[in-house]
């Protein structure tokens, strides 16, 4: 159960605050909703019926500051498979941002970023699906990161990069 001011990452729609559970009437029928306001968007509202456990389970508390930290040491492990096939790995990669944990997120924005270095060393563009599914895959990390850290979406990547330069440093001495 969640309560009013929560702030909860909610699939990929991204980080949201409950501003309210109050009952609504929708299609004729009434029924209590999670009442979501995205924090990166003003003009969106998402109404969740708490008793559909499938848009419920959508919902979930967003990390603490140690557990982004934490996550932060594990990125140099996380990785995902790249699948040649376009649509094989367009349906995996879509199936991760959508029910992924955030550590397969991250592995999957970095076999991403690892193609696209790739590609454009051969002088190649990556495929635009591709492209999208990394800028999603980036807004959702970037978006909870932000939220946790109380610092804005696109200071997240030197962020992270500031403190693994900081954890290889560690490590060497």
């Amino acid at each position: 159960m969640f309560n009013v001011n929560d702030t909860v990452k909610y699939g990929v729609n991204g980080v949201c605050k409950i501003v309210d559970i109050s009952y609504q009437s929708f299609c004729g029928s009434d029924a209590e909703y999670y009442v979501l306001k995205p924090l990166n968007s003003e003009d969106s509202t998402f109404f969740v019926p708490t008793q559909n456990e499938n848009l419920v389970s959508r919902m979930h508390k967003i990390m603490s500051e140690n557990e982004v930290y934490d996550l932060i040491d594990e990125i140099p492990s996380c990785h995902a498979e790249w699948i040649d096939d376009n649509k094989r790995r367009h349906e995996q990669y879509n199936n991760i941002i959508s029910n992924g944990t955030r550590k397969d997120v991250i592995g999957l924005i970095r076999t991403l970023h690892t193609k696209k270095q790739q590609l454009e060393d051969e002088r190649k563009k990556m495929h635009v699906a591709d492209e999208k599914l990394m800028k999603d895959a980036e807004k959702m990390i970037n978006e909870e990161f932000a939220a946790v850290l109380n610092i804005k979406p696109a200071e997240v990547p030197e962020f992270i990069e500031l403190n693994l330069i900081k954890m290889n440093k560690s490590m060497r001495d």
